[in-house]
């Protein structure tokens, strides 16, 4: 019998994927999982895949990186994982060049980023969300990241078009890799 294929959202919040197990500790968000990870309570290569929107600069820099090693430790011999987070260096290029900078948040309501109070309290720190952001990455911080949990593969996510995203925005950063064979 073939096994089912396991995928988690990890910190899903209000954007659930089709076929994934959405986690959360959010209760209100209605995850299908309502979970504080890390640890993730699963066992060793028992997962395909882990997708974790905008989850990651919400730890602190150690808990990330013993998230991730516990998504290397869940994810089978080439499962994957995704991560997207707020792209720091290409906000803060905006902001320094005085270029266009728009971001909805929460929809409807608008912010410049040129302006660093917005910058602050959008994604620096991101003081308008109840869970505030405790580190920032860009590619190069995130790739790091990846690589010191064994990852290996690191490729781009699509920012605009991967179909696990929730919005498709200038100012994130995505990147996918590999859990050796």
């Amino acid at each position: 019998m073939d096994r089912c294929v396991v995928r988690l959202n990890v910190g899903c919040g209000e954007f659930h994927l089709d076929g994934w197990c959405n986690m959360d500790e959010d209760p209100a968000c209605e995850p299908d999982w309502t979970v504080r990870v890390p640890p993730i309570p699963l066992g060793r290569s028992t997962v395909d895949e882990i997708w974790a929107g905008h989850f990651l600069e919400h730890l602190e820099r150690y808990e990330a990186n013993a998230f991730l090693a516990e998504c290397y430790r869940v994810l089978v011999p080439g499962g994957r994982v995704g991560v997207m987070v707020p792209d720091t260096l290409e906000v803060m290029r905006r902001y320094v060049f005085g270029e266009e900078a728009p971001m909805e948040f929460p929809n409807g309501v608008h912010h410049d980023l040129r302006d660093l109070d917005e910058a602050c309290a959008t994604l620096l720190f991101s003081t308008l969300q109840r869970s505030q952001h405790r580190w920032a990455y860009d590619r190069m911080t995130l790739d790091r990241a990846l690589a010191r949990a064994g990852f290996v593969d690191r490729r781009e996510v699509d920012r605009f078009e991967d179909p696990r995203v929730s919005t498709g925005q200038w100012y994130q950063i995505g990147l996918e890799a590999l859990k050796p064979s």
